[in-house]
């Protein structure tokens, strides 16, 4: 089957998927998505950008919520269908996972503002649809011989949860995923095929666009110029090494001042699309990015970020990843869905007792276990990584428990995966762990199975 079907299919699963989300998601209960539709009820109530901190996403360039307010004006924009929950917050376990009370003032067919909110989230699962396209083009630029590296990306993007869920949410992210997801794929066609005008200029309009949708796409601006000045510098080592291009390049269009004017072009038709809105901030807030306004409108730290603070914040993108749904991300996915987490305790009970020689134990990675304080005693603290927060410290503590001479007996149990609540494993964390711990053995840095007793044996 040629690829463009194949990838029309995935299209149509994902936008299957994205619709279904946007359908079947309570309105509301996605991260922001009541302050999104609030802003996009004041621009299309008001034709003008709000002042202030009244909006709380008028903090955010406009371009996502200024087209979902030209798509939703006719309806009214009402928000008598968004009824805050007052038993929702502050979050916990025993607290609700819904942030309004939803009526049937929500039900099908939609009308007013709950038709206007419908209206965004289909505007989103199209923003979707763009990154799911860029996805695929740029794995068919970075690879052109190998289609299924761009398939499998699409396919990939398509059935993550965490990226149906935003799609089919209102929300500026989808947005700055589509224009992001566009400019890296014109930086890759760049290097690849070279400065070609048209191609500048369009690479200039979404940074631009990117920047109207969320000011994090600057980090985005770089990667331009990494790209006209790398695909200068390809095709001037063309030259000459007496190798053609495709197409053919005058010395003119190889020179340095070229493409110094092809990157003026790329950032200047980018600022000139943002410029209304940057010298807006600078007049009512004193910086083109409003970070006054910022401020005023979202929870600020009171001490400096360090290295276990960012590591922290790093750690809690896993989750967000995969996806975590509700309006703060406190409702995980359905437990079939962690069944990874099964794969992974079967695999790591075979690396620790394949690299341990542990023939008598079956669970390694059980932390259900009990011993006694005499036994627990012998253990010397120092070799059991107690704190870290991959649980590396279960399977090792057995083993120093059965350094000691400890016997051992197994009864079986059943484990159900969990209801409520999330794991605090880190996993990426674990594997690691796991593996270190294992390869370690192997080489002699950790208790050979000649120095362990056989589980259940007399001296074990």
């Amino acid at each position: 089957m040629p690829p463009r079907r194949i990838f029309l299919i995935i299209l149509a699963i994902y936008l299957a998927l994205a619709v279904g989300y946007s359908v079947v998601l309570p309105l509301g209960e996605a991260p922001d998505e009541a302050d999104h539709y609030a802003y996009i009820a004041y621009l299309g109530a008001n034709r003008s950008l709000p002042v202030g901190p009244e909006v709380t996403q008028g903090k955010h360039p406009p371009l996502y919520h200024a087209a979902a307010a030209a798509l939703s004006a006719w309806t009214g924009l009402d928000f008598t269908f968004l009824r805050s929950n007052p038993d929702a917050v502050p979050l916990g376990p025993d607290k609700p996972p819904n942030f309004f009370i939803h009526t049937t003032l929500e039900a099908f067919p939609w009308r007013g503002g709950a038709l206007a909110l419908h209206l965004a989230r289909l505007l989103s699962a199209a923003l979707g649809a763009v990154t799911l396209w860029a996805a695929w083009r740029l794995g068919l630029e970075v690879f052109p011989n190998r289609p299924a590296v761009g398939l499998s990306a699409a396919a990939f993007l398509a059935g993550l949860p965490g990226f149906l869920f935003i799609s089919g949410s209102a929300n500026n992210d989808n947005a700055a995923g589509a224009t992001g997801a566009l400019v890296v794929l014109l930086c890759a066609a760049t290097l690849g095929r070279g400065l070609r005008w048209g191609r500048t200029a369009l690479l200039g309009l979404f940074l631009g666009l990117g920047l109207l949708a969320k000011v994090g796409t600057l980090a985005l601006w770089p990667l331009a110029a990494l790209a006209v000045g790398g695909a200068w510098w390809l095709d001037r080592n063309l030259a000459v090494a007496g190798l053609p291009t495709e197409p053919p390049l005058s010395a003119r269009a190889r020179s340095l001042p070229t493409a110094i004017a092809h990157l003026a072009l790329t950032y200047g038709i980018g600022l000139l699309l943002a410029a209304p809105w940057l010298l807006r901030n600078w007049r009512l807030y004193g910086d083109p990015f409003g970070w006054e306004l910022v401020r005023a409108t979202v929870d600020q730290r009171v001490g400096p970020i360090g290295l276990r603070e960012a590591i922290w914040l790093l750690e809690g993108f896993h989750p967000t990843f995969w996806g975590r749904f509700a309006a703060a991300g406190q409702a995980p996915m359905p437990a079939w869905v962690y069944a990874y987490r099964k794969v992974l305790s079967v695999g790591a009970n075979q690396v620790v007792r394949g690299a341990l020689g542990l023939h008598g134990v079956t669970e390694i990675t059980t932390s259900y276990r009990a011993f006694t304080k005499e036994t627990f005693l012998k253990i010397d603290p120092a070799t059991v990584p107690w704190q870290e927060k991959s649980f590396i410290f279960v399977p090792v503590f057995l083993v120093r428990m059965l350094e000691t001479g400890a016997r051992a007996a197994e009864i079986p149990m059943t484990m159900h995966p969990r209801t409520q609540g999330y794991s605090k494993m880190i996993y990426w964390r674990y594997i690691r762990d796991i593996l270190l711990f294992s390869a370690r053995a192997r080489l002699g840095m950790e208790p050979r199975a000649a120095s362990l007793p056989e589980a259940g044996q007399p001296g074990a």
